[in-house]
């Protein structure tokens, strides 16, 4: 390890008291990636103002101040209720008007692909739980009585009777493939990262011996 790294690790693990930001790597992008596969077949589901109407009746949702239904911050985005991505795959969900619910930004990172209740009655950073929401009873109480009465309604696309066509087993093939470039990729971030640390090192014991033009040898 070089010098430079050591001083990075050892010393600068935080700034004023702030965590610094953590080294990228390439190969970290894969599970985003997926996701971002699967998300861009996911369907959406035109919606009419009569299902809007109740929607906002069933989630007791205040127009002129929306808040996040499961913790009562300002709401930012609308979350996938149910996830539409598990296991690197479609789940079947997808984005309808029964499958969404307004959240704030803090939420919908901490839930994730986690089914809601398990996640707001869990341990999870952030969750409801953890925060001691002060209404979680009712708060619970009103999405359990929603997913029931979406039960019949939220849109489900069975996505396995897709797994023998070739469009689509192609497409996911790629994706992979797509993933193992990036692999490739990270170790080619590797040996540069460490050549360039080497040589603003080397730069800085002998700034007057060090030729301008070098040579990256993995």
């Amino acid at each position: 390890m070089t010098e430079l790294r050591k001083r990075k690790t050892s010393s600068l693990n935080q700034l004023a008291g702030i965590k610094i930001p953590a080294e990228t790597k390439v190969s970290a992008r894969g599970t985003t990636i997926r996701g971002a596969f699967v998300k861009a077949i996911i369907p959406v589901i035109p919606w009419t103002y009569a299902q809007v109407a109740e929607w906002e009746v069933r989630l007791r949702i205040d127009k002129n101040n929306v808040t996040c239904k499961y913790c009562g911050d300002k709401a930012s985005e609308l979350d996938h209720f149910f996830a539409v991505v598990k296991d690197k795959k479609p789940t079947g969900y997808v984005t309808d008007i029964y499958n969404l619910i307004p959240s704030c930004g803090k939420c919908n990172q901490s839930k994730g692909g986690k089914y809601w209740k398990d996640w707001m009655a869990g341990d999870a950073p952030n969750s409801p739980h953890t925060r001691n929401i002060a209404d979680f009873g009712p708060r619970l109480e009103t999405l359990d009585n929603y997913e029931n009465w979406i039960a019949n309604k939220v849109t489900i696309i069975p996505f396995s009777k897709f797994e023998s066509d070739s469009l689509y087993t192609t497409y996911f093939e790629e994706c992979e493939s797509l993933i193992k470039t990036l692999e490739t990729y990270q170790s080619k971030a590797v040996t540069l990262k460490n050549y360039i640390e080497k040589r603003i090192s080397a730069e800085q014991e002998n700034p007057q011996q060090i030729s301008q033009q070098s040579t990256i040898v993995p």
